[in-house]
Order: structure tokens, then sequence, then C-alpha cells
């Protein structure tokens, strides 16, 4: 019985964790995102984004989108659950030199996911 003691509390918290999220009702945030950034012209650039669900492999979201450099181009896409809302945004500084994305999941009001990124052109 000694062997078992100290794991009680370790497996009464397990289930103390599994009955909040249970509770709550939400699904733990699993996604993954691609994005690839191109130029398209000579002061054009396309963002590609793909938003996947990290365990299934299911793109959720693919938006594209076509901005000016020292502009700024966002998107926004609802997805099936009309719960869950994705947005990208981006720029491509005016040099050149720097692009930024922020890719954010959404439910409802709260942030589950988001990912940000600067890449130098």
């Amino acid at each position: 019985m000694k062997t078992t003691q100290p794991l009680l509390p370790f497996l009464l918290l397990i289930v103390f964790a599994a009955l909040l999220v249970g509770a709550a009702g939400e699904r733990p945030a699993t996604y993954s995102t691609e994005v690839s950034i191109q130029p398209n012209g000579d002061n054009v650039y396309v963002l590609k984004a793909k938003v996947k669900d990290a365990v299934s492999g299911e793109v959720l979201a693919g938006p594209i989108l076509k901005m000016p450099a020292g502009q700024t181009a966002t998107a926004e896409s609802t997805l099936s659950d009309s719960d869950t809302v994705v947005s990208l945004s981006a720029n491509v500084d005016g040099g050149k030199r720097l692009a930024s994305y922020t890719i954010t999941v959404k439910r409802g009001n709260r942030v589950v996911s988001e990912h940000t990124a600067n890449v130098a052109l």
C-alpha cells in the first residue's frame, strides 16, 4: 500500500483537471499553422496561410492575402462550428525587407490560439 499512497494525490489531480475541462465544455485548442509569403510583381506580396487541426491534419481555414508593400491586409473566416473565427493580419514593410503576420483563432470572444511572426524577405 505504501507504493500507491504517493500516486493518490497525483491521480486525484488528474481527475479534478479532467472534470474542470469537462465542466467548462470546451475542446482544447489544437491548431497548427503554415504560412508562405511570395512577391507577386514589383510592389505586391501574396501571403498564403493554412490553419489545420493539429491532430487530424484537416485544413480548417486557408486565407490568402494580396497586399502592396507598406500596407496591412486582413482576412477573417468563420469555421463550420460557427463559434470559431480565424483571423489573419499581415503586412510587408515599405522597404520590402520584413513581413509580419498574426493568425488568431477565437472561440466566441476568447482567444484560444495565436501565432505571430516576423519574416525577413
